[in-house]
């Protein structure tokens, strides 16, 4: 059914358009309604737009957008081979002579971070956003440079871990952040707004997340909330949803007990390592926080305790303390009994 029947133009700027948005945007309005992608920012006003109806072929997580306006240069500034797709990947710079001269009344905003003069006229912005070259001048928007981070030595994109999780049927939002861990690892925790009428299950979340994304690209732990924190321009605020990442604790675990001296001693480990209070033997080791990286500190601790060396895939492969364990004694029997 039709939402808005007569709406004519839908226009969305600020965030990253997804092609989810463009789903429901084909979904909820008519067929005499664009939708349109705008890009631009206070310190240069509009840049580009893209036009999208319901014909339009969206076959990227990111929307794309025509950065092209009159009287102003828009490039990539210190451009690098992207990692997948086509073209480089750089950050979004605008030359002109009609742009902000600076910031009012912010000392702290140092304009020669943001600014540099090219003549007595000219200057040149920096926008702090990410773009990625395509085909007949296509941009791809790749959200802002500090959501680009370091997880286990591979860029990450938060953007594009937020597009995948808000293309999943069960997701009406998200925003994804990082933390950094007891061991000083750098996370990444996701705070889901799941769809209407449908109940949270973060084991079958990360295990659809698995079948889209690298390993290191899922997230350690997901918080479900009714809704996200927004700033008073509609954009997610990150920084109240990162006080509470520091200030939550995990939600309660269902725990067994351990059934014999393995078990427990595993437990200890667990607990050790995961940073989590409370472990039964039944509990998952992803949905506990547990990575690649961790588990090879897992392998080494065990290695220590019973001479026994595990591989990384023998404790990804065995999720549980209880799988665990039958795995080391199946293989491993004689270690044991001497242990």
């Amino acid at each position: 059914d039709e939402s808005l029947p007569h709406l004519r133009l839908l226009h969305l700027g600020g965030e990253p358009v997804t092609k989810r948005d463009v789903e429901l945007y084909k979904k909820r309005f008519s067929d005499h309604c664009i939708l349109v992608n705008n890009f631009g920012s206070s310190e240069t006003g509009p840049l580009g737009q893209y036009f999208v109806t319901k014909q339009t072929p969206i076959s990227e997580n990111i929307v794309p957008i025509h950065l092209e306006v009159e009287d102003k240069e828009i490039f990539l500034a210190n451009k690098t081979e992207a990692t997948h797709g086509e073209g480089m990947i750089g950050e979004i710079a605008v030359r002109s002579q009609y742009l902000s001269p600076g910031y009012w009344d912010k000392s702290d905003q140092d304009p020669a971070r943001r600014f540099t003069e090219d003549g007595d006229t000219i200057r040149t912005f920096f926008t702090g956003d990410l773009g990625l070259e395509g085909c007949d001048g296509v941009i791809l928007y790749k959200g802002r440079k500090d959501h680009q981070v370091n997880i286990r030595g591979f860029r990450v994109d938060l953007i594009e871990i937020e597009a995948n999780i808000r293309n999943l049927t069960a997701c009406k939002d998200v925003a994804v952040l990082t933390r950094t861990s007891d061991q000083h690892d750098l996370q990444l925790v996701a705070y889901v707004v799941p769809a209407q009428g449908l109940i949270s299950d973060e084991s079958l979340l990360r295990s659809q997340l698995s079948d889209l994304l690298p390993g290191y690209m899922v997230p350690e732990e997901f918080f479900f909330l009714e809704s996200l924190p927004r700033t008073a321009t509609g954009k997610v605020d990150r920084q109240t949803l990162s006080t509470e990442a520091r200030g939550r604790d995990r939600k309660p675990i269902e725990c067994m007990a351990p059934q014999n001296d393995l078990e427990e001693e595993l437990i200890k480990i667990w607990k050790d390592l995961l940073a989590v209070p409370a472990i039964g033997i039944r509990n998952r080791f992803t949905d506990l926080g547990g990575n690649s990286l961790i588990a090879t500190r897992m392998a080494n601790r065990i290695y220590d305790w019973l001479g026994i060396r595990l591989s990384i895939g023998d404790i990804l492969g065995h999720q549980t303390v209880e799988e665990l364990a039958t795995h080391i004694v199946q293989t491993n029997s004689e270690h044991v009994e001497n242990g």
